[in-house]
């Protein structure tokens, strides 16, 4: 699992150290994505770290932010809302009277150095760019961010920033109130206690180009709980219709939780799960930073680059001539994602539960 990973980013050569004057506070702007979000948690968590002798703030949308609160040496997480001027005006207001030392650019985006640069921040670091370099007192050579994966770019620039190595780990805070919601969910749906495998399905991601047929998730469902294992689906509270329609075509319905499970709540419903299926989503990464053993079905998107990380994650992909595409949109009819059978997942899930049964003693 990623927490118990050896991986490690050296800071970059000839670039040298932030060395802040005046005791201002530290902020880094987060990515706007989830699954960007956890695979910037070592850099955060490095920043952190290093600058623990000052205020370390977090700037970060209003769905992301929950993932950051709570998190060892972050004094506050700062909330920004609306797009475009809308935000900027937001980003104003948070870091108002704090007067910032630095700031790090966590996002390849001008519109987030500019929400920083409006607040203050005396010096920025990021990743340049035609705009960003106008914005950025520090810019790292965008050419670095090519072939990496999404935290180690992440992690070079923490690790630039502070001069030190930057470990790859996923601190992710446990609330009682939390851990409290799952245990009623688990209890609600009956899945205490039976002994009987545990599988989340995730049939939801937020573009076209990276959903499993929702049938196939739906014929998954009936396939695992004939086999015995008891099986949750997961989504946001847009996904519910999907996940409605997944429930309904598999036989017996699994439990529903779509739109249940706010992040903080959704991340301790994976620690207790067995094994999760999942398209490339946000909520795969939570579950690989939590150490859970899932199968990613990937299509549009490069798991070079977003690929879940740690030793119980596995992808499957099928290799067609447009794959990876990145794309949000999809013009051969989903072939990458229809190319994955329904056997071959069904052999995979079912093979890593018997591994798991196994080396739990169960015969």
């Amino acid at each position: 699992m990623p927490a118990e990973s050896t991986a490690m980013v050296l800071p970059p050569r000839g670039i040298r150290p932030a060395a802040p004057h005046g005791d201002g506070a530290v902020v880094v702007r987060a990515p706007n994505w989830i699954g960007d979000a956890v695979l910037a948690l070592p850099a955060v968590a490095a920043l952190a770290e290093h600058f623990a002798e000052r205020q370390v703030l977090v700037v970060a949308r209003g769905p992301i932010a929950p993932l950051f609160v709570g998190l060892p040496r972050i004094a506050e997480v700062l909330r920004v809302a609306g797009e475009g001027a809308s935000r900027l005006v937001t980003a104003r207001r948070a870091l108002a009277g704090q007067s910032p030392a630095i700031g790090v650019v966590l996002p390849h985006s001008f519109g987030s150095a500019v929400e920083l640069a409006s607040g203050g921040v005396r010096e920025l670091w990021g990743y340049g760019g035609p705009l960003r370099r106008l914005v950025l007192d520090v810019a790292l050579p965008p050419r670095w961010l090519r072939r990496r994966h999404r935290w180690e770019s992440y992690a070079i620039l923490a690790a630039a920033v502070t001069g030190k190595q930057v470990p790859e780990r996923y601190p992710l805070a446990r609330g009682p109130g939390d851990v409290a919601a799952a245990d009623a969910l688990f209890a609600e749906a009956g899945l205490v206690g039976d002994g009987r495998p545990l599988v989340g399905l995730v049939p939801g991601a937020h573009a076209s180009s990276r959903r499993w047929p929702a049938e196939r998730f739906s014929d998954l469902a009936s396939r695992l709980a004939a086999g015995g294992a008891r099986v949750v689906l997961f989504g946001s509270s847009g996904e519910r219709e999907l996940a409605a329609r997944v429930a309904a075509g598999a036989d017996p319905r699994p439990a529903d939780w779509a739109g249940r499970t706010p992040l903080p709540v959704l991340v301790e419903c994976f620690r207790r799960l067995d094994f999760l299926v999942t398209n490339d989503t946000g909520p795969m990464h939570l579950a690989a930073a939590v150490g859970t053993p899932l199968l990613d079905l990937c299509g549009a998107a490069n798991e070079v680059v977003t690929g879940p990380r740690g030793r119980a994650s596995e992808v499957i992909v099928h290799p067609i001539h447009c794959r990876p595409c990145v794309k949000n949109r999809c013009a051969y009819n989903l072939g990458c994602m229809r190319g994955i059978g329904i056997d071959r997942v069904h052999a995979l899930v079912s093979a890593r539960l018997h591994d798991r049964v196994l080396a739990a003693g169960g015969g």
